[in-house]
């Protein structure tokens, strides 16, 4: 884009109204607890309308437990908390430490109960029985908590530019610029309207806005920012949290409350010199986090990101500073602070006479001032109250002067007014109002070419959004327009080149973005030197776009033509070469070439270790990257040790909710998925989806590849439903970011199908596996192996098919068994609770006499009786491809399981019979049991509750002393007694082959065990033995015992 200053009309004002939270608004809320609140009650609704005249956001809860949770979600707000109706006592222990909570006011008529009980909770404020004094201590607590909240950074000594606190330098920068912009009534009138939108159901404040509108230029700014009404509890909490959109519709007011006390610096310091040297105090509390890392900073710097409000009198500032030691998590902190009127500073002065509320020996300090940290000391023996000395810097402070240099480098100078704010609060991510304002700044201009770098703002605002396809249709424009006002080989034209392809690039559309990036490059060469570093860039784009293609010998041509330029340009351990090192390095790690990856991502880390501090943010990236190629390599434990120490650097160099760490905790997750700790790969992911939501639009692809991430540890896992909820989730994101053909969007159609896959849902299944196929084709090459694994995806669909409980009955059975005759790739067929008679087990089997696919049929619960057991035992003579059976509860008793037995004496493939529920009874196991003497396949036999009783189990005994294939019998709840146990523990003295005997509730007492335990001492095949609810006593347990110490 072209690099000169826009000129544009300096009174735009950011178009349209998004509407405000109330929670935008202040630094406290109030909690009112009681269990009698009813909101439709006049009482109560007056009630909460005075108590908004104190503390604009109140919650009420007549609920303990759901009011304790509400207030432990709360992350950056104190809570004034009222309790009333008897639940004083019940939830003051439970509230009380609490870090939200900063006061407690019980308002009940019974003071005298009250007072005894609370002097031990030093949180509670007092007793009141009329609302009206609680207000006011109300107001005077939301006071404390605003004062306690005012936004600070910290600066420690010799810190490195690139690790400024972002508050620090934003705030900076925000001023900077809005003390460049003439507002005018309009900003004040929009302003005056969000206000509205806010406060809509609060007339106090109603008319609060309508006075501001009527009497704004009447009164000082500095009257208005004392007033007790909400300009600076808003702007303090909009600093507080950077809310970029707030900051900006408040711009009018920042300047003219700046202008004002710079005015009265200059009246009341004209002549002074350092013998005008006077101290000012601040009383306030910390909480002990912020505290500690103030303590890091001695020495360093402290900015105050608010207009910053002192006194004269220490006392005043002192009690403050005690006030807040009540709390057992803050620290009272008194600033003493050093003032040479003489130095060329932050403007500041005495607003004694001029504040709406006449504070003798006041003393206000414009927006974002810095003091240095002289020393921090104890007060007496409070460990919890501390003096901290501040001396005011000077503009010309060496250290501050680097800082500001480097802030202003960052804020773009060479734009200006509403188009340079623009930029910056694109850079903060506040995208929303940084394209409001483009928009205006748009409808304004005439000239194409000043549309033309608008359009490039518009673009970069929605591809930051991850809303691809608009961030195109801008980049186009502006392409457009400098290709028609431009030369051939402009450098602007080079950068509209590097956008699109950047856009194409996240679309997943490789060989246009490959394109655009070569466009881009061949401008470069024509404008540029040959070795000029800027060179560097295209030849690393154009290789990003051969390694996301597969192209990776490409992709390392192109990072080693960048190297090689920059190598001619720095030193050989500049930290600049890191990143062409990483480039390299994952290249070959694409290519399996992990010792040579190795290689370059050592080279890489060495480089920073020697030229950036130990726990600089940087030194994560080659960590990541070592440990990426550990986890290829199948060397988890190092691949984790390294992921770790990535995230151990990032937690002590960046915010708690930088995307850096999200990616870190995916990483993370990513190894221990792969390990199978499954509950710890989806702990990790869950923080990465949690920072990512902070962080990130609604809409943004990254958030897509978070639930993604975390369905695919639900489907590890089993957990169907939830992976489901996940994927769709993420296909959602996608379909709203993404273009139609993108390959990520397939990848989701074919998780979401898979899914519904493993719940046997196969028709959706299907149109998912189509729908990610469709995509495919049109945006992968045709051997892609993602392609070819959705397309066996949906091939093997049907290996599976789950028709339970659906009433298909004996006449769709047979539609059912014609698709059967023929198919040869579906495996397990589940038709449990159909209502199948003999007449559907009649069209079963004789599609089994010709399938050559199905290895498992469940037939529970059909009630297909002893003809229906024939028609499939006649199959099963022929059948050579069946080796599970499972026939629940099919009422087919001891006939079906003599027609079954004679086929077991022909079938050579039957692995599992289970005839659980159907009443064999001792005949039926005896015709089992004939069949087993001579059947070497069926390795499990299961005959619950089948009433075979002690005569049943003689057969099956005897079967057992011959019978060389069945490793497990299950007959519990058969009643086969003691002298079923001794007919079987005889089979077992013989018997080398059953591992597994289930005798649950047979009743077989410590006779039973006796002969079972007998059985034990010769026998060497039996591994488990299950005799739960049998009765055996002490004594049978003791001959099992005995018979333990023999067997081995």
């Amino acid at each position: 884009m072209n690099r000169g200053k826009l000129t544009t009309n300096p009174s735009t004002v950011p178009k349209g109204r998004r509407r405000i939270h109330i929670q935008q608004l202040q630094n406290v809320l109030l909690v009112w607890l009681d269990s009698n609140i009813d909101e439709t009650n006049d009482y109560y609704q007056n009630t909460i309308t005075t108590l908004r005249r104190a503390i604009k956001d109140v919650n009420t809860y007549t609920n303990g437990d759901q009011c304790l949770e509400f207030i432990q979600t709360i992350v950056d707000k104190k809570v004034c908390m009222v309790i009333s109706g008897s639940l004083e006592k019940h939830i003051v222990p439970r509230v009380h430490n609490m870090s939200q909570v900063d006061s407690i006011f019980i308002f009940s008529g019974n003071k005298i109960y009250h007072q005894q009980w609370i002097k031990d909770w030093p949180k509670i404020k007092g007793v009141f029985t009329d609302i009206t004094p609680m207000c006011e201590a109300l107001k005077k607590a939301a006071y404390q908590c605003e004062q306690n909240a005012i936004p600070m950074s910290f600066v420690g000594p010799n810190e490195k530019l690139e690790q400024l606190d972002p508050s620090f330098m934003y705030t900076q920068m925000l001023k900077e610029i809005l003390l460049t912009i003439k507002f005018e009534q309009k900003h004040i009138q929009d302003y005056l309207n969000y206000c509205r939108d806010a406060f809509v159901n609060n007339e106090e404040e109603m008319v609060n806005i309508e006075r501001l509108e009527r009497e704004y230029r009447t009164k000082t700014p500095i009257y208005w920012y004392t007033c007790q009404m909400f300009l600076y509890p808003m702007l303090n909490r909009a600093l507080r949290l950077m809310n970029g959109d707030t900051i900006t519709r408040m711009g009018f007011f920042i300047s003219d409350l700046h202008r004002q006390i710079e005015q009265l610096h200059r009246e009341q310091y004209p002549d002074t010199t350092a013998v005008n040297t006077f101290t000012v105090y601040r009383g306030q509390g910390f909480s002990t986090g912020d505290f500690e890392q103030m303590m890091k900073t001695k020495g360093g710097l402290i900015s105050f990101n608010n207009f910053l409000s002192t006194t004269k009198h220490r006392n005043i500032s002192l009690g403050f500073a005690q006030r807040a030691t009540i709390n057992s998590d803050e620290v009272g902190v008194l600033f003493i602070i050093e003032i040479n009127p003489a130095l060329l500073t932050t403007p500041f002065a005495s607003i004694a006479g001029i504040s709406k509320f006449q504070r003798e020996g006041e003393v206000l300090f414009s927006m974002h001032s810095v003091f240095r940290i002289k020393d921090i000391k104890q007060m007496s023996e409070n460990n919890r109250l501390h003096e901290v000395y501040l001396t005011l810097t000077a503009k010309n402070d060496p250290e501050l002067s680097r800082f500001n240099d480097y802030i202003r480098k960052e804020s773009f100078p060479d734009s200006e007014g509403w188009y340079r704010l623009g930029r910056v609060l694109r850079k903060m991510g506040q995208f929303d109002t940084a394209e409001d304002i483009y928009q205006v700044l748009f409808d304004q201009t005439k000239n194409d070419k000043d549309k033309a770098p608008i359009y490039v703002q518009l673009g970069s605002i929605k591809y930051s959004q991850g809303k691809y396809q608009g961030a195109l249709t801008f980049y186009e424009k502006s392409l457009d327009i400098y290709q028609k006002t431009l030369s051939p080989n402009h450098p602007s034209l080079a950068i509209s080149y590097s956008n699109i392809g950047n856009v194409h690039n996240s679309m997943g559309d490789y060989p246009k973005a490959l394109f655009y990036f070569e466009k881009a490059l061949e401008i470069q060469q024509q404008s540029l030197p040959p070795n000029h570093r800027d060179l560097a860039i295209p030849y690393v784009n154009i290789g990003n776009m051969h390694a996301e293609m597969g192209n990776y010998l490409k992709a390392i041509s192109s990072y080693k033509e960048a190297l090689e330029i920059q190598q001619q340009s720095l030193p050989p351990n500049h930290p600049d070469l890191v990143y062409f090192y990483n480039n390299i390095g994952n290249a070959h790690s694409k290519m399996s070439n992990y010792r040579i990856a190795l290689s370059c991502f050592e080279k890489a880390l060495k480089i920073q270790q020697q030229s950036l501090p130990p726990n600089h943010r940087d030194l994560a990236i080659p960590f990541v990257n070592i440990g990426s190629v550990h986890a290829e390599m199948g060397d988890y434990p190092q691949a984790l040790f390294c992921f770790e120490k990535a995230l151990e650097i990032q937690r002590q160099s960046l915010p708690s909710n930088h995307p850096d760490l999200a990616a870190s905790y995916n990483n993370i997750g990513n190894v221990h998925c792969r390990m199978s700790n499954y509950s710890k790969a989806l702990s990790y992911y869950e923080k990465d989806l949690e920072i990512s939501q902070q962080s990130l639009p609604s809409n943004h692809p990254d958030l897509a590849s978070s639930y993604n991430n975390i369905g695919n540890v639900h489907a590890d896992m089993g957990n169907n439903p939830e992976a489901l909820s996940s994927y769709e989730k993420a296909l959602k994101i996608q379909q709203q970011s993404l273009p139609p053909s993108h390959p990520n969007l397939a990848a989701s159609y074919n998780n979401i199908g898979t899914v519904y896959d493993n719940m046997g849902i196969y028709t959706k299944a299907r149109t998912f596996y189509e729908h990610a196929i469709q995509i495919g084709q049109q945006s992968l090459p045709s051997n892609h192996p993602n392609l070819q694994q959705w397309k066996n995806n949906l091939e093997l669909t049907l290996t599976t098919l789950n028709l339970s409980y659906n009433g298909i009955g004996d006449e769709r059975a047979k539609y059912l068994s014609a698709a059967l005759q023929n198919n040869t790739t579906l495996t397990i067929l589940n038709l449990n609770g159909n209502g199948i008679g003999a007449e559907g087990a009649r069209h079963l089997g004789d599609a089994l006499q010709n399938n050559t696919g199905l290895t498992t049929l469940n037939l529970n619960w059909n009630g297909i009786g002893a003809d229906g057991a024939r028609h499939l035992g006649e199959a099963l003579r022929n059948n050579t491809t069946l080796t599970t059976l499972t026939l629940r509860l099919n009422k087919i008793g001891a006939e079906g399981a003599q027609h079954l037995s004679d086929a077991l004496r022909i079938n050579t493939t039957l692995i599992t019979l289970n005839l659980n529920g159907n009443e064999i009874g001792a005949e039926g196991a005896q015709h089992l049991g004939d069949a087993l003497q001579n059947n070497t396949t069926l390795t499990t036999l299961s005959l619950y509750n089948s009433k075979i009783g002690n005569e049943g189990a003689q057969h099956l005994g005897d079967a057992l002393r011959n019978n060389t294939g069945l490793t497990t019998l299950n007959l519990n709840w058969n009643g086969i007694g003691a002298d079923g146990a001794r007919h079987l523990g005889d089979a077992l003295r013989n018997n080398t082959t059953l591992i597994t005997l289930n005798l649950n509730g047979n009743g077989v007492g410590a006779e039973g065990a006796q002969h079972l335990g007998d059985a034990l001492r010769n026998n060497t095949a039996l591994t488990t033995l299950n005799l739960e609810l049998n009765s055996i006593g002490a004594e049978g347990a003791q001959h099992l015992a005995d018979a333990l110490r023999i067997n081995t």
